[in-house]
């Protein structure tokens, strides 16, 4: 015998023998979205994935909510967060008028960044474009500079980028939740 938590589904009458384990599924998703869209903005989160995360743990504990594509569009959402990141700072280094080595500096120094938490997420592909350019094509400090400042303003880019994703993923959620029967 379970309970009807038609309430808890929007999009097909399910019975289980916990309504409470539902109920955390669902705070425990929404938990995951508003962290995956913060980690989204502040470097050193989680971000896409915890959308990818939620929706396939609401996807097969409360089966009917969300359809596999979306699910898919989800996972297909959180791989995109990989390109924009390069390519911002990629783009943003070239803005700054880096040569090929400062855009090769900006990537190396934000894989190397990686390991080092947030500060290392910043620093590594502005410190990578400028000591590049000043140790191996031996341009001015103020062209190094301005090639480092460009990689910076590309991280803004991909983060802004990012960020818009995560607002058309989060549409993508409501609509197939609340809208697609």
């Amino acid at each position: 015998m379970g309970i009807n938590t038609k309430e808890l589904s929007p999009k097909k009458e399910i019975f289980v023998t916990d309504a409470l384990m539902i109920t955390a599924l669902w705070i425990f998703f929404i938990i995951l979205i508003i962290v995956g869209f913060l980690g989204v903005l502040l470097p050193g989160l989680p971000g896409l994935f915890l959308f990818f995360l939620g929706s396939a743990l609401i996807y097969w504990f409360n089966p009917g909510v969300l359809s596999g594509w979306t699910v898919f569009l989800m996972f297909v959402g959180f791989l995109a967060t990989f390109p924009l990141d390069i390519l911002g700072t990629l783009i943003g280094a070239k803005w700054g008028n880096a040569t090929k080595w400062g855009l090769f500096g900006a990537a190396v120094g934000g894989f190397i960044g990686l390991f080092f938490g947030l500060p290392g997420l910043i620093i590594g592909p502005v410190g990578g474009a400028f000591i590049a350019e000043l140790i191996i094509k031996k341009r001015s400090v103020k062209d190094s500079a301005s090639a480092g400042a460009g990689a910076g303003m590309g991280l803004l880019i991909s983060t802004a980028g990012k960020a818009l994703l995560a607002l058309l993923l989060i549409f993508a959620l409501v609509i197939d939740i609340f809208f697609i029967p």
